[in-house]
This record gives structure tokens, sequence and C-alpha cells, in this order.
């Protein structure tokens, strides 16, 4: 962009899609934990949301449309135990025609104090979908030490959240 009155050119007007997902109830989380394959909803009663929405089934999110998304998985995890070095992974996986590789990973950990402690971290990616028939992504937490808990929502706000952003066209 330069002088005035110049035109600006590949800009589209806002956000073309935003949809939040959460989790309707806590899970453990161990060390040989698999993908999340259930419990998850949309959290529209508590997010904003634009645009055409995500589907899920067993744990799979599938894209409404194909272009490049901004991918936030944020897991609040807990544990009431006074352990120590509890170290919690969160992990994206982007599923291309039924082929299972992980693209994002966040490592926390929960230091050992007496009452709850708490860790959150945050993966977060970018995915060209260029077919919404093949291109889909999935999402798994790790604990490596002990059992904690992936906290689900309560009625007046969300712990864990999945945010799925289309940035723009592919």
């Amino acid at each position: 962009f330069s002088g005035s009155g110049a035109a600006l050119t590949g800009i589209t007007s806002g956000l073309p899609m935003l949809d939040v997902w959460t989790i309707s109830s806590d899970v453990n989380v161990t060390s040989s934990s698999d993908f999340i394959t259930s419990n998850w909803t949309r959290a529209n009663s508590y997010q904003a949301t634009i645009g055409s929405a995500m589907t899920e089934s067993s744990g799979v999110f599938t894209f409404p449309s194909t272009g490049i998304y901004e991918v936030m998985f944020s897991p609040q995890f807990n544990e009431s135990e006074s352990s120590t070095n509890r170290y919690v992974t969160t992990q994206i996986y982007k599923v291309i025609s039924g082929s299972v590789t992980m693209i994002g990973e966040s490592v926390g950990s929960i230091t050992g104090v007496s009452g709850n402690t708490y860790a959150r971290p945050i993966s977060h990616v970018y995915f060209d979908v260029t077919d919404v028939s093949t291109h889909k992504l999935k999402f798994k937490c790790l604990s490596i030490n002990t059992t904690i808990i992936m906290s689900g929502h309560s009625s007046n706000f969300l712990y864990t959240t999945l945010t799925f952003k289309k940035l723009g066209d592919t």
C-alpha cells in the first residue's frame, strides 16, 4: 500500500470463519491415553462463531471449506495430588486420506504442591485444507507420570477449548 487513493488488494473483510469447541465432561489423561474421541461439543452458547461450522465424528474434525486455518488446542489440566514432575502433552494430528501424522505438540508440567495445581500447554498450528474430504484433524493429550484431569466446561465458562479460524483461501 502506498500513496493516497491506492486500492488494497488481496484483503477480505473480516475473518471468514471462527468455530470454538469444548469437551462436555472431564477426561482422565494418562501416559497411554489415545485420541479424544468423545464428549466434543460446539461452544456456541459460550463463544461467538462466524461462518460455517466444523463437524466432528468420533474425534475426527472435518472442515467446512478449503483454505488456510489456524487451529489452537488449549486444554486445562488439573491435579489434586502433591507428587512432582507431572508432565502433560497436547498434540494435534493431521489425517490426510487416512494417514495420521502429528503436526503440533506442546509440553507443560504440573509442579507438586498441596491442593489443586493446573497447567495449560497450548498446541497451535496452521493447516492448509486443500480438500475437505481428505484433510482432517484429531487431538490427543498425554500425562507422563500420573493420571490427571482435562477439565470439561462448566455452566459459566470454558476450561478446555479447541479453536478453528479460517484465515483465507488456499
